[in-house]
């Protein structure tokens, strides 16, 4: 199971990565028994601007160009494609304005991915659009202070990688938005098949302005099943968490102001007569910030 979230100029780093090879850095033993000894990477594919991070466990692949997007979430262990369709890396909604954050459009078909429907997706010109990437080392939230004598040696912050994605408004933005830049940040761990997301936005500007709500993931991921009928408990194959949790007897019950399995509306496809199959991620608070 995966775990588990200004300028429109084009520019990217220029920082040499290592080559992806799915089959050299998968791992197919039990992790849990013996444990994984290839490092959290960001990766480079032959497809120009496409980006990887991988653990040999999972890997989650994304596109650059015409914006940034994800385009394969792989359970390596098992070769199983997580991803549906591709959407928005995240969204914000500032002043009052609804405003995407990257993404493509153009997907003929939201029940399935084909890797040859790439070339001809085009980025919706009223998005955020990708200015560059940044990755190094993944750094403490917080400064941990140890009061248990169990497990001394735990690293901390854990092993893994942190990759950020900057992201600029678009031309059609207001004059007030922008300076607005939206970031993207992942860390992928070593070891277990765990990511974890998160944006942060920034006002370059001298403008004042108002963040009134943000989903920080959508993920079309495919579905657990298909039922005719009611399809409320077939949600996807990702356990998903997050710091805003509430009391409940379990994780589904205690994210459910965080994160939400909902009806994805490009699916038109599906099995469900009333296209009501849970099988989009958002994670998005219910009020606020």
């Amino acid at each position: 199971m995966a775990a588990l979230l200004f300028l429109s100029v084009f520019c990217v780093r220029t920082e040499a990565l290592p080559r992806f090879d799915k089959e050299a850095i998968r791992y197919d033993s039990d992790w849990l028994v013996s444990a994984p000894t290839i490092a959290a990477t960001l990766f480079e594919t032959t497809t120009p601007g496409e980006l990887v991070l991988s653990n040999g466990l999972i890997s989650r692949t994304f596109r650059t160009k015409p914006n940034g997007a994800t385009v394969s979430f792989d359970l390596m262990t098992t070769g199983t494609e997580l991803l549906r369709g591709v959407k928005q890396e995240a969204r914000v909604t500032i002043d009052g304005v609804d405003i995407d954050v990257g993404g493509l459009l153009g997907q003929p078909n939201y029940a399935f991915l084909r890797n040859e429907w790439l070339a001809d997706m085009k980025s919706d010109p009223d998005a955020m659009q990708f200015i560059r990437w940044d990755s190094g080392p993944i750094e403490p939230r917080m400064n941990w202070k140890r009061v248990r004598h169990a497990a001394p040696n735990v690293q901390w912050p854990p092993r893994g990688i942190h990759l950020c994605m900057t992201y600029g408004m678009p031309e059609s933005a207001s004059e007030t938005l922008r300076d607005i830049l939206v970031r993207v940040h992942y860390n992928l761990y070593d070891g277990v098949p765990v990511l974890s997301k998160w944006i942060t936005v920034e006002n370059t500007g001298q403008i004042p302005v108002r963040l009134d709500s943000f989903t920080c993931e959508l993920l079309a991921a495919v579905e657990n099943g298909s039922e005719v009928n009611n399809p409320d408990n077939l949600t996807p194959n990702i356990h998903v968490e997050s710091d805003m949790a509430f009391c409940s007897m379990g994780a589904p019950g205690a994210i459910r102001s965080a994160a939400h399995w909902i009806p994805d509306p490009d699916f038109t496809t599906q099995v469900n007569y009333h296209l009501k199959t849970p099988c989009l991620l958002e994670a998005s608070l219910d009020v606020g910030p």
